[in-house]
């Protein structure tokens, strides 16, 4: 027999709290906050699906989200929204046909922050209140795509991703487009690591739910189970390498790739290592796949340790043919192709594209 919802998730909590080293006693407030998120943003979803946003219901849905219960934000919020059909249109805009690949992805979410910004969203001092816009942002894109978004308060996702060791960007103000998305990964990462039952509700909101009450400081990690956040790309991704990460994500059949159930970008591991992309396919099986522009061989060598990663991860032997590996490069020498072959890596060359 099932277990009643609240109980199975306390259940989960708990175990979940204890595989983390969060104290147990504390967890309680944590369910309160997700409960809030499982009632409220499904209320929210169902205002944005008609074909024209009615500004009147979304108001009354959105105001029973905890996530935007601060005063500040209440009232920067009812400012926005005062500006009518222009604030329609931008949500609109924004929630519309969302694009796949992250540079317009980025672009999309950083559009609808810098409108927010120029029409309520200024502090009492006359600042932008750039940080308040994109929770904004990021409460209306949970609520419509909750496999990707979670709600953003940027000291919040900070702090989780660094207690638990995943990489997140911190770019300045007027760039939350990439912070919000990688948000979501790292939301997506914790909760397939953690195995959240079917039933709870969206594993995302769920995830939203803890850090947020991490970030009240009575959830915390303790200092001796923090892990450094790894930053796979030291300086910043360069942009040929983003370009060629997004077109192979779009394009699996390049490389020999069918019946894809779900693609990832930047697929986390428990270890905080970073895949480029991670394949789900309709069979069961995964493939991960490494880019590299012009050095290909150290991407060999990534390519080697996300199998193993993977095979570890479903808890496959490491020579399962369940896991696939390949390498992506815009130059692939006959070194990185010999070590490929040698080691059952299977390797494409494309171009970057223009």
């Amino acid at each position: 027999m099932d277990l009643p919802l609240d109980q199975a998730l306390m259940q989960w909590l708990r175990q979940m709290a204890e595989d983390c080293g969060l104290p147990i006693d504390q967890v309680p407030e944590a369910a309160e906050e997700i409960n809030n998120r499982l009632k409220s943003y499904p209320k929210v979803r169902h205002t944005l699906s008609h074909p024209v946003v009615q500004l009147g219901p979304f108001m009354q849905a959105i105001s029973e989200s905890w996530a935007l219960g601060a005063r500040q934000d209440i009232i920067h919020f009812k400012n926005l929204i005062k500006t009518g059909d222009s604030a329609r249109d931008a949500i609109e805009r924004l929630i519309r046909v969302f694009p796949n690949g992250e540079t317009e992805a980025c672009k999309r979410i950083d559009d609808f922050v810098g409108y927010a910004v120029k029409n309520g969203y200024h502090k009492p001092s006359g600042h932008s209140d750039w940080a308040g816009a994109a929770l904004l942002a990021s409460i209306i894109l949970t609520c419509i795509y909750p496999h990707r978004f979670v709600d953003f308060r940027q000291s919040r996702w900070n702090s989780f991703a660094q207690a638990f060791g995943y990489y997140h960007p911190t770019f300045g103000e007027g760039h939350y487009g990439e912070k919000l998305i990688s948000a979501g990964r790292v939301a997506a990462a914790f909760s397939k690591t953690h195995h959240i039952p079917q039933g709870l509700g969206e594993p995302l909101w769920i995830i939203a739910g803890i850090c947020w009450q991490m970030g009240k400081g009575t959830l915390r990690v303790p200092t001796t189970k923090q892990i450094p956040i790894m930053r796979k790309y030291g300086h910043g991704e360069g942009r040929d390498h983003l370009k060629l990460k997004e077109w192979v994500a779009n394009n699996p059949q390049s490389i020999g790739i069918a019946n894809v159930k779900n693609t990832t970008l930047e697929y986390i591991f428990p270890s905080a290592d970073a895949v480029d992309i991670l394949f789900e396919l309709m069979n069961g099986d995964d493939v991960v796949v490494e880019i590299e522009t012009d050095t290909p061989v150290p991407g060999f060598y990534q390519a080697i340790k996300y199998r193993a990663l993977m095979c570890a991860v479903r808890k496959l032997p490491l020579d399962s043919q369940k896991v696939k590996a390949i390498l992506v490069a815009s130059d692939m020498s006959e070194q990185a192709r010999d070590l490929c072959c040698k080691y059952g890596i299977l390797n494409y060359q494309h171009r970057v594209p223009q």
